[in-house]
């Protein structure tokens, strides 16, 4: 009998959601119209003024599109390698590991680090960005005596390449036979967990296996890191 009860009450529930559903699909269907016709017409702007290389921002990306001079979306990423940095082996990493890395479709499959946020006709809109250069966004700082902490809580240097893909990674050398790595991201490339180990990955020597020792997964870049010998 309580078995009966409860099958009647969940049938109940079912046919009154549905009787609000059809009630309330007079009023929100015609607004969802609206905000479709709004989209599609964005995008055939887009299209007809920039060409396919300029793409309307989703959802998600819109959210962490918006920025104040409080609120920064920008992830940052520090952590600190044995040797001496090169530039050189950084940037080909970076190439060959992330930006350079093509899908069977002949797409990238990180498109986002070649391409700049920018914001039109209201909406955040990702466009290629035409003179992309790697050299603009890795960097290296020789630091001397400063403290890479300091150096990495100035606000000025949270700043990103201006029109540029929203990413840089810097190399602070202290001249110690190790150096720190400086990541900041914009959080609309992603979250902050997948780009940490993203960037690592691009930035290391091996690629990950299940075969190296607990001593490497423990401390990977130790042994591993990008640096002359």
């Amino acid at each position: 009998m309580e078995q009966l009860k409860h099958i009647i009450v969940d049938a109940g529930q079912i046919i009154l959601g549905l009787v609000m559903h059809g009630l309330m699909l007079p009023l929100v269907a015609p607004v969802l119209l609206v905000f479709w016709v709004i989209s599609l017409t964005v995008k055939l702007l887009l299209y007809l003024e920039y060409g396919p290389g300029t793409t309307k921002c989703s959802g998600l990306d819109s959210v962490w599109g918006v920025e104040t001079p409080k609120s920064r979306p920008i992830i940052t990423i520090m952590f600190t390698l044995v040797g001496t940095p090169s530039i050189e082996k950084v940037r080909k990493n970076i190439k060959s590991k992330l930006l350079d890395v093509v899908e069977e479709s002949g797409e990238y499959r990180y498109p986002k680090f070649r391409q700049r946020l920018l914001r039109k006709f209201g909406y955040y809109v990702w466009q290629i960005d035409p003179d992309f250069d790697i050299t603009n966004h890795i960097k290296l700082v020789n630091l001397g005596n400063d403290d890479p902490s300091s150096y990495a809580s100035q606000p000025e240097v949270e700043d990103l390449p201006k029109n540029k893909a929203p990413w840089k990674i810097t190399l602070l050398d202290s001249g110690e036979g190790r150096y720190s790595v400086l990541i900041f991201l914009h959080h609309t490339i992603g979250d902050g967990i997948s780009l940490l180990h993203l960037c690592l990955v691009a930035l290391a020597d091996f690629q990950p296996s299940s075969e190296l020792s607990l001593k490497e997964q423990e401390h990977p870049f130790t042994s591993h890191a990008v640096h002359n010998p």
